[in-house]
């Protein structure tokens, strides 16, 4: 479509300026096949390069790349140090996926405190999804 092949062409004029925020959203177009086809590795390639701009968004996307193993060899406490350096950013959405390691992640990151403490500062921003995650702990 016309339109997702524009974006992605300034999109990409931004993010070779070195804005991280347009690296991340380039990944996010290879990531869901919006304009392009739907390429993993090379969304990842683009999440790490936001990441290493600083971008948290960019940050919380390339955790999920070494979370699901989708595009990047799959590493688990990659994706959680990742996760904790973007939650500890203020990131929200990395706030509720941080809750969710220590409710439901690998056993050496379960803790409940922790888990309702991320979901809670998340819920006091009106994070929805953080909201029903620490409903379910109560």
């Amino acid at each position: 479509n016309k339109i997702h092949s524009r974006a992605l062409e300034l999109l990409k004029d931004s993010a070779e300026g070195g804005y991280a925020e347009a690296m991340n959203n380039v990944g996010a177009m290879y990531d869901y096949g919006h304009g392009v086809e739907q390429d993993y590795p090379i969304a990842c390639s683009w999440y790490k390069r936001s990441a290493a701009a600083g971008d948290p968004a960019g940050k919380a996307n390339l955790a999920e790349c070494y979370e699901k193993g989708r595009g990047v060899k799959q590493d688990i406490d990659k994706a959680f140090n990742l996760l904790l350096s973007t939650a500890r950013s203020g990131n929200l959405r990395a706030h509720n996926k941080l809750g969710l390691y220590y409710r439901n992640g690998p056993e050496k990151y379960r803790d409940i405190d922790k888990a309702v403490f991320w979901f809670a500062t998340a819920a006091s921003h009106g994070h929805g999804p953080s909201l029903s995650n620490l409903a379910k702990m109560y």
